[in-house]
C-alpha cells in the first residue's frame, strides 16, 4: 500500500488498518486512533527527554512543527485531532522553552531577539534600554522572557544514532530563501535584473520560498498558485492530490500586467517552482474517476497496484462487476490500450471500461 502524510517531520510506522483495496489508511478505525494517540504520548515522553539534554534542549522544538492539511481526510479524521492537536496543546501548556536566565517558560511567554549580541549590548551601554527592559519592549508584552538558542551548536552525533543525526542536519542546514519583501514592488528594469539573477543562481542551488500556508519550503516542492495563472490550476483541485504546497502571493503584490506576471513565472521556474506535481496527472485522474464512479456504481475499489491490467473495480445496482482502466492526460489526444490492458477483454468475459480524465482549465 502507499503512504499517508501525517504532517509530522518524522516517519510513523505502525500496523494501521487499511481501507478496502489497501490504497489508504482507514482514518475512522478506533485501532488507528489509538495507535496515533500512542505516538503522541511517545512524543510527549521524548520532549521531556530533550528538555533534560544539555544540547538538544535548545533545538528540539522545530522537530514538532507540523504541516496542517485541513480539508484532507487523513488530517481531519486522524492525524489532526489525534496527533498534531495533542502535541501542540501539550507544548502550549508546558514550560518547554529555555530562557536566558536559565529558567523554562511556555512558548507564549518568550520572545526571540534577532539582533546580534553586540546590538543588544549597545542598547544597554547607550542608556536606551536596561537589560531587563529589552525583552518586554521588543516583545510588546510585559511578562515575556528571553529565549536562548541561537548561540548553541550541536556536535556531530555518532553513526549509531542515525535518527538524531538526520534531525541535526535538518535543523542546522542553511536555507537560502527568496523573501517577498526583497522581490516585490519592483519596476520593470529591476524585474529584468532579478530574472537574470535567477538564471545564474538557479543552477545547482536549492532555494527556498514562502508558501501560501506561511511555511518556507524548497522551491522544488512548491507549485504555482492559481493567481500566477498556470496552465493547469492544481490549487483549485488540491483535494485530489495530497501534500501540495503553493507559492505565496506576496511575491507578486501589485502586479497586474500579464507580461510582468509571465516574467515572474519564468524566474520562479528557473529557481525550482514546478508547474505540475510529480505523478499529479495520474493521481488526479484516479481520485477524480473514483469520485464520479461512486455516483453511479457501488464498491468502487482501486486495484492499480496489483498489476491486473486495469485500475478500478466496481459493481452495478444488479451486482454485475465492471473493470475500469483510468488514463490521465494533461492534453487532448487519442488513448490507446496496450496489449496487456486489452487482454482482460479478449481472454475473459467481463465488462471493461476506459475512463479518460483531462486537466482542462474549464474543468479545473
Amino acid at each position: 500500500m502507499g503512504e499517508a502524510s501525517s504532517g509530522a517531520k518524522f516517519p510513523i510506522q505502525a500496523d494501521f488498518l487499511v481501507q478496502p483495496g489497501r490504497d489508504a489508511i482507514n482514518y475512522e478505525a478506533k485501532w488507528n486512533h489509538w495507535l496515533v494517540e500512542e505516538v503522541a504520548n511517545l512524543c510527549k515522553e521524548a520532549i521531556e527527554y530533550f528538555k533534560k539534554h544539555e544540547k538538544w534542549k535548545y533545538k528540539f522544538l522545530p522537530a514538532f512543527d507540523f504541516k496542517k492539511s485541513r480539508g484532507i481526510e487523513s488530517y481531519d479524521k486522524l492525524f489532526g485531532p489525534k496527533l498534531i492537536e495533542h502535541i501542540e496543546g501539550f507544548l502550549e501548556r508546558d514550560n518547554c522553552v529555555p530562557t536566558m536566565d536559565g529558567e523554562w517558560a511556555r512558548p507564549a511567554q518568550v520572545v526571540r531577539l534577532t539582533e546580534d549580541h553586540k546590538a543588544r549590548e549597545e542598547l544597554v551601554s547607550l542608556g536606551i534600554l536596561n537589560k531587563d527592559e529589552i525583552v518586554p519592549v521588543m516583545g510588546c508584552q510585559s511578562d515575556l522572557k528571553l529565549l536562548k538558542g541561537g548561540e548553541v551548536f550541536i556536535p556531530e552525533l555518532p553513526p549509531s544514532d542515525p535518527i538524531l543525526k538526520e534531525l541535526d542536519v535538518i535543523l542546522q542546514k542553511s536555507r537560502p530563501v527568496l523573501h517577498p519583501d526583497i522581490l516585490g514592488n519592483t519596476d520593470s528594469e529591476d524585474d529584468q535584473k532579478v530574472l537574470i539573477l535567477g538564471e545564474e543562481i538557479g543552477k545547482g542551488s536549492e532555494l527556498w520560498v514562502l508558501t501560501k500556508d506561511g511555511e518556507i519550503k524548497p522551491a522544488k516542492e512548491v507549485l504555482f498558485s492559481k493567481e500566477f495563472k498556470p496552465e493547469q490550476d492544481w490549487e483549485t483541485r488540491r483535494l485530489y492530490i495530497s501534500g501540495l504546497n503553493f507559492i505565496n502571493l506576496n511575491y507578486i503584490t501589485d502586479i497586474n500586467d500579464d507580461d510582468q506576471l509571465k516574467g515572474w513565472c519564468q524566474f520562479f521556474k528557473v529557481v525550482g517552482v514546478k508547474d505540475d506535481p510529480d505523478n499529479g496527472v495520474e493521481e488526479f485522474a484516479m481520485k477524480y474517476a473514483i469520485e464520479k464512479l461512486r455516483i453511479q456504481y457501488t464498491n468502487v475499489t482501486s486495484v492499480d497496484k496489483r498489476n491486473f491490467g486495469y485500475d478500478l473495480e466496481a459493481e452495478t445496482d444488479t451486482g454485475k462487476r465492471i473493470y475500469i482502466e483510468v488514463k490521465g492526460l494533461s492534453s487532448e489526444k487519442d488513448v490507446e490500450l496496450t496489449s496487456k490492458r486489452l487482454k482482460p477483454q479478449t481472454d475473459i468475459k467481463r465488462t471493461f471500461t476506459s475512463v479518460l480524465s483531462h486537466l482542462y482549465r474549464r474543468i479545473l
